[in-house]
């Protein structure tokens, strides 16, 4: 049996001060993939949480094996876990790791940490193929180790280069680009992201899979009745700026000055939320919202159906997840105009629209276009669903996953 070594940070769930997407991808990836595979799984950002625990049972159950990168309390400690797993690097390996660290960003330690330890998951694990998701630093370790193993990484998105911080975004660059340099076998999420790795990068190598989720789990509910004057709004995700859920409480406000009902639920935690929940009482919105707090992915499935519209009002997201569960349950969605990761699944005028990104007043007056036109609603919603059924279901996705990985094994 082909053992797959999956290599991957694993973010907290909804809400979290990480994204959630890479998470869900790879649950559903592996509950779905087909074939005779044996499944491990090295995580790349140890958390020693109660709820970190929760979520590695949750893995155990869907991998074989489970192992976690080390997580030193202080320098010292992370120098003697480094030197007890030098052993498992060649003095050719350790010599790389240090100096690509040394020159990529200026810190071989941290090279020499990540490779020795992903070098003693390759010993205990004895993969047949490596699978790395993020195309950042879990797999600038995995090219410089240059096992014998065939590798296949999955490019989620580049936004870790578009901090704001220019001498970060800088280094952060120069190490995609030393990887994308090195990997023959690639996959993107979006066709965003192939055009941004060739526009960025030159490189042209990636096979599209976009995200996918499981239809059959993920669905209207079977008596959908009309909200009989109360739209019914949902956002989930986490409450930090660039998510521009306080755009989304003014154009609330605007369409309720415009005489209409309109309930908005928060899914999701963040350090925005007291700030939030204070322009709530400003706008006095106290009674049309709800800040939920954080729900695991199951509680989100079920509250879907009961929302009648999506909105996403942020920008640069790339093929959200969020956005793919909102469709395959039969919403519409509103999401930021450039969200041109979006752009695969989000047609306007036949399952959603997309707004200018920071407008309330645009986003203002798709919401009351859902509103008022029963007609396109109903028909956004049927074609929300039918979209995802025939073009985004996870098994299609995860087939094309499993023959991407019997041929890169097969070279």
């Amino acid at each position: 049996m082909t053992k797959i070594l999956t290599v991957s940070p694993i973010p907290p769930e909804n809400g979290g001060t990480v994204g959630g997407g890479v998470q869900t991808v790879l649950l559903d990836l592996y509950e779905n993939l087909p074939g005779s595979f044996s499944k491990a799984l090295f995580v790349t950002n140890p958390d020693a949480s109660q709820e970190g625990a929760l979520r590695r049972r949750t893995l155990l159950s869907l991998f074989d094996e489970v192992s976690t990168l080390p997580a030193p309390r202080n320098p010292w400690e992370k120098v003697l876990v480094t030197l007890r797993r030098l052993r498992y690097l060649t003095p050719m390996e350790a010599l790389r790791l240090a100096g690509a660290g040394a020159f990529l960003l200026f810190n071989p330690l941290r090279f020499l940490h990540h490779g020795a330890c992903l070098a003693k998951a390759l010993h205990d694990h004895a993969p047949d193929l490596l699978h790395v998701h993020m195309v950042d630093h879990p797999a600038t370790y995995a090219v410089l180790l240059r096992r014998k193993i065939p590798l296949v990484v999955t490019i989620h998105s580049f936004n870790a280069m578009k901090t704001g911080d220019a001498f970060g975004d800088r280094r952060h660059r120069r190490l995609v680009a030393f990887n994308l340099k090195r990997i023959e076998h690639a996959v993107s999420v979006s066709s965003f992201v192939s055009e941004e790795a060739e526009r960025e990068f030159g490189y042209r190598g990636a096979t599209l899979v976009t995200n996918a989720v499981d239809t059959r789990r993920f669905v209207p509910a079977p008596d959908r009745k009309e909200p009989g004057g109360a739209l019914r709004v949902l956002y989930t995700g986490q409450l930090v700026p660039r998510k521009a859920v306080d755009v989304l409480l003014r154009a609330l406000s605007l369409v309720r000055e415009a005489g209409h009902s309109v309930l908005l639920d928060v899914v999701g935690e963040g350090p925005e939320r007291a700030r939030l929940e204070s322009i709530a009482r400003e706008l006095d919105l106290e009674d049309a919202v709800r800040f939920r707090g954080r729900l695991d992915r199951e509680s989100i499935r079920r509250s879907l159906p009961l929302h009648d519209l999506f909105v996403m009002p942020s920008t640069n997201e790339g093929l959200s997840m969020s956005m793919l569960e909102a469709l395959s349950s039969g919403l519409c969605v509103i999401a930021g105009r450039p969200s041109v990761g979006s752009y695969d699944a989000l047609e306007e005028g036949r399952n959603g629209f997309y707004y200018t990104f920071g407008s309330e007043e645009d986003l203002a007056g798709k919401m009351r276009l859902v509103i008022e036109d029963e007609d396109l609603r109903k028909s956004m919603q049927k074609a929300a669903r039918k979209i995802m059924v025939e073009r985004f279901d996870i098994r299609g996705n995860a087939a094309r996953v499993a023959e991407i990985f019997r041929e890169a094994l097969e070279r």
